[in-house]
């Protein structure tokens, strides 16, 4: 951290395995630094384990940053939620926490229970449980960020193409109850963007695949949060 009160956060989500959009985001931020890059799920595709580790090789390479937050999404190969994804350089979450300096970044990966059975998928009585994981765990801490796939119910950031709010509930009570600073989501393609709910700011940068993505940067003293949604070019 550079500047002892300003945080400096890259938001991706949504790579689909299109290795090619990381390469393009490196090169269009070659001359950027930031704190924190996080990654809001699916990395890939459908894909093997072999595949999310090269996909968060090739972050590591083009994006420069103190540390890497992945919580996987309902596409993302399930295995890697386990001890399988061990040795790689990256922190992937689920119902788990990291403290860095005083920020404690709890995160949840996969997506809610759908028709279309896709492999990380949780009901929300499991994802609620892993969210009280996060609860029990940053209790102590004023500054709280939380990462997820799936976004919180009936927000802004939730409304698919149909017009349907195809969140979680349970993030949502979550969110209320516990008031982190922000949220990173992703998941909902069409639904790029920000919202309020509460007192936290729930953020979805929309899919890197397209070139999306957000700088966010948090200044602690003031409790202040600039977002900016921007494209590669």
């Amino acid at each position: 951290m550079r500047d002892n009160d300003a945080v400096r956060i890259l938001v991706i989500s949504d790579i689909h395995g299109y290795i090619d959009s990381v390469h393009a985001l490196g090169q269009h931020l070659s001359d950027e630094r930031y704190d924190i890059l996080v990654v809001c799920g699916d990395l890939t595709h459908f894909g093997s384990i072999s595949e999310l580790r090269e996909v968060i090789s090739a972050l590591r390479s083009e994006v420069r940053c103190e540390l890497l937050i992945i919580v996987l999404g309902n596409c993302d190969p399930r295995e890697a939620l386990s001890s399988s994804m061990k040795g790689v350089s990256a922190h992937i979450l689920h119902g788990d926490i990291i403290v860095w300096h005083d920020f404690a970044i709890g995160g949840v990966s996969g997506g809610i229970i759908s028709p279309f059975m896709t492999p990380i998928e949780f009901s929300e009585d499991e994802l609620m449980m892993a969210l009280n994981n996060i609860g029990e765990k940053w209790h102590n801490y004023a500054n709280r960020i939380l990462v997820t796939h799936v976004p919180p119910y009936k927000t802004k950031v939730d409304i698919a193409h149909s017009g349907i709010h195809i969140g979680s509930s349970s993030l949502r009570k979550f969110i209320i109850e516990e008031s982190p600073m922000v949220c990173f989501c992703g998941h909902v393609h069409e639904a790029r963007g920000m919202d309020k709910l509460d007192n936290t700011l729930i953020i979805n940068p929309g899919p890197l695949r397209k070139g999306y993505y957000a700088d966010v940067i948090i200044r602690r003293r003031e409790k202040r949060i600039k977002v900016s949604f921007k494209e590669v070019l």
